[in-house]
């Protein structure tokens, strides 16, 4: 089964790449939540990097809820992510999910700029972006 998809562990972050016609549903989104806690639990870090291209998304408000409310299910805090989507404006459910992160402790951003991404999450290592 293809993931839609791509982990790659850094030295001091973890970047998930997109597939260009990778879709933002719930299960989708839970799908990658799992894989990027085991990999938190793993590597102790805590900064995350998410990067696609004009995603599709069919996401409801519960499901970016239960999305945002995750890690803090998964006893993983202090957990930064940066979500970094060339040709895609934010909603009111993207503001949505970026309250419920930080309601639980998790700080959530999104960007369109791949370098006001790095320096959010504080890399100073140039990274290519997808």
């Amino acid at each position: 089964m293809k993931s839609g998809y791509q982990f790659n562990v850094k030295h001091d972050h973890i970047q998930i790449v997109c597939d260009p016609d990778f879709e933002i549903t719930k299960e989708s989104v839970m799908e990658q939540w799992k894989r990027l806690a085991e990999t938190c639990k793993k590597t102790n870090l805590r900064k995350v990097l998410v990067e696609a291209c004009a995603p599709k998304r069919s996401m409801t408000v519960a499901g970016a809820q239960e999305s945002g409310s995750f890690f803090e299910k998964e006893g993983i805090s202090a957990l930064s992510m940066a979500f970094c989507f060339t040709n895609y404006e934010t909603d009111k459910l993207s503001d949505f999910f970026e309250t419920v992160g930080y309601n639980r402790g998790i700080q959530i951003k999104f960007f369109n700029d791949p370098k006001k991404a790095l320096k959010w999450l504080e890399i100073s290592e140039e990274q290519p972006m997808a």
